[in-house]
């Protein structure tokens, strides 16, 4: 069950994305994906979940409808629901879901510097800083630079969810 505040905002950010959606090119709508966190609760023990949901168009109609697309749950590093942004498979676009505004707005992508996604990618494999370091033979001490850096860069809290981002955002 979704407690009634997300439902509210998946109704709010359903109606918004497929206003986004509708309103890109035919030929651009394929390469699009949203993505999105929300609670999940259950109803014997009122314990929740916080999950992320993306959405990625497969198949297009003729005239640019959705007729098949993916639909990937995985448990959600965020701290809270919401987290909505949309991006493309083919370029550096993002555009983030702002509230208040009610829009879907442009943001930066930060890119990583070459070394950034070497540890990045370490990272991604479960590597510890030691490791790392052998890998790329450098001090344990640059590498925990370059994850600073990492997550300054992506905007995050955590290695955990520098990953996270990095994953769902193909940055490595």
């Amino acid at each position: 069950m979704v407690p009634n505040e997300d439902l509210d905002m998946l109704l709010e950010m359903n109606q918004k994305g497929f206003d986004f959606f509708y309103n890109l090119p035919v030929n651009r709508r394929d390469k699009a994906s949203i993505s999105y966190d929300f609670r999940l609760k259950r109803k014997d023990t009122g314990s929740e979940i916080l999950v992320n949901q993306k959405l990625t168009p497969l198949i297009l109609t003729d005239t640019g409808n959705i007729w098949f697309a993916l639909c990937l749950v995985s448990l959600s590093v965020a701290e809270k629901s919401g987290n909505v942004f949309i991006t493309f498979n083919d370029k550096d676009e993002r555009f983030d879901y702002d509230f208040l505004r009610k829009q879907f707005k442009p943001t930066i992508i930060k890119h990583l510097s070459k070394r950034e996604k070497d540890v990045l990618h370490l990272m991604i494999k479960g590597n510890s800083a030691c490791e790392m370091s052998q890998k790329l033979f450098i001090s344990e001490e640059t590498v925990k630079f370059h994850k600073r850096n990492i997550i300054k860069k992506l905007n995050v809290k955590s290695a955990m969810e520098a990953v996270y981002v990095a994953t769902i955002n193909k940055l490595v």
